[in-house]
């Protein structure tokens, strides 16, 4: 007989967990598992990531599920992104009628001659009440066209990371190469730990712990000459406390104005200058720092200060 395609074998085990109910606060199995620091928080993209995990696929190196907006660019930036044709296993992505708007994920699960899309979804309700998006529960859902903005074609997922796709030959593609980052516009703890490794040149006290806290941010105000210093960023607006995990989020003060530890921190590593922490400024370091093996090491102190001046800051 046929093997299963990981497709198939991914659509199993989600359905294997229809009903489940997370704990109280959004606690789930599927966080502890994939992400336990993110405990408390939506949990359909965990529900997805762990789903392929454990048909043997990691997502987790290669997109950061969780933030559904992330899963759309990562789709049309390998060329795995569809409008159509939905298969067993793809991840399907909800605008629920918004235009640029993708606040939920599941996984597609066809059946011919539906009236609708099926889907196994976590995070969600049973029926058309309760809310869509954050539910609590993993459910069977059959959906409209107008509710979907499209799919993850996974079947080019794994051919783009050269990965098979029959039950028993499923291998992860693995992380990325050891001191490179993605480039996912996510300031996640990857990129926190290797920024930390590259500080550790600066103050070799500073902790490898994948989490910016205030001696990371006080190491980073010093090697940018910044004129405080202080271990937070003050003054920035509220989208940039959910740009990752990979730093403490006590440590961001939200308000209206800018940084001028962020401006010399964009000014070094080649972002626009708005004193604003946001995706554009996380990828650019991230591109940064797998083009130039010296950014943001004592090595480098003198062109972070030359860069800022040349920006007048």
């Amino acid at each position: 007989m046929a093997s299963k395609s990981i497709g198939l074998r991914v659509v199993d085990i989600a359905r294997g967990e229809v009903g489940y109910r997370e704990q109280s606060g959004n606690r789930t199995k599927f966080w502890a598992e994939m992400q336990p620091d993110m405990q408390g928080g939506a949990w359909c993209g965990a529900f997805v990531t762990w789903a392929w995990y454990k048909a043997g696929f990691d997502l987790r190196p290669h997109v950061w599920a969780y933030y559904v907006p992330y899963v759309v660019k990562w789709a049309k930036k390998i060329g795995a992104w569809k409008t159509s044709g939905p298969r067993d296993g793809d991840l399907v992505v909800y605008s629920f009628g918004k235009v640029g708007r993708y606040p939920h994920i599941g996984i597609a699960w066809p059946e011919s001659g539906a009236s609708g899309y099926r889907a196994i979804e976590g995070n969600t309700s049973s029926g058309s009440s309760g809310s869509q998006a954050n539910g609590g529960g993993v459910y069977v859902r059959y959906r409209g066209r107008k509710s979907i903005a499209g799919w993850v074609d996974m079947s080019k997922v794994l051919a783009h990371y050269g990965v098979k796709a029959a039950a028993g030959a499923v291998k992860d593609a693995g992380k990325a190469a050891s001191g490179t980052l993605d480039q996912d516009g996510r300031l996640g703890h990857d990129t926190a730990r290797e920024l930390q490794e590259r500080l550790k040149t600066v103050d070799p006290t500073i902790s490898v712990d994948g989490k910016l806290g205030p001696h990371s941010f006080r190491v980073m105000q010093q090697f940018l000459d910044a004129p405080y210093v202080d271990g937070k960023i003050s003054r920035q607006p509220r989208a940039a406390l959910d740009l990752g995990n990979g730093y403490r989020k006590d440590r961001i003060e939200v308000g209206d104005g800018d940084s001028p530890f962020v401006k010399r921190w964009q000014a070094y590593v080649g972002a626009k200058v708005d004193g604003r922490l946001g995706e554009k400024t996380i990828e650019r370091t991230q591109i940064m720092a797998n083009q130039h093996k010296a950014l943001f090491t004592k090595a480098d102190k003198g062109v972070a200060v030359a860069r800022a001046e040349k920006a007048g800051l």
